[in-house]
């Protein structure tokens, strides 16, 4: 019995390991657009993550927002 424990946790470290790496992704390549000055691309990436809450990305487009960087940087009021 200890033994399918053993295996059912390692398989749902594995599992938690593989999602955040997919989840990851977007933020990182944002990252790589900021960092080469394509804040357009970067708030594309970064903006529907923040809409999804996020909170990194909602920092990181916060100050994209406060530093005016990308096309079209306008606050959608609701």
């Amino acid at each position: 019995m200890r033994l399918w424990l053993k295996y059912i946790f390692s398989g749902c470290l594995l599992l938690v390991a593989i999602v955040g790496q997919v989840l990851a992704d977007p933020l990182s390549e944002a990252q790589q657009a900021y960092l080469q000055g394509d804040y357009t691309k970067a708030v594309e990436l970064v903006r529907p993550l923040a809409e999804q809450g996020n909170v990194l990305a909602q920092y990181n487009l916060g100050v994209m927002y406060a530093d005016e960087q990308g096309k079209n940087m306008t606050i959608k009021r609701q």
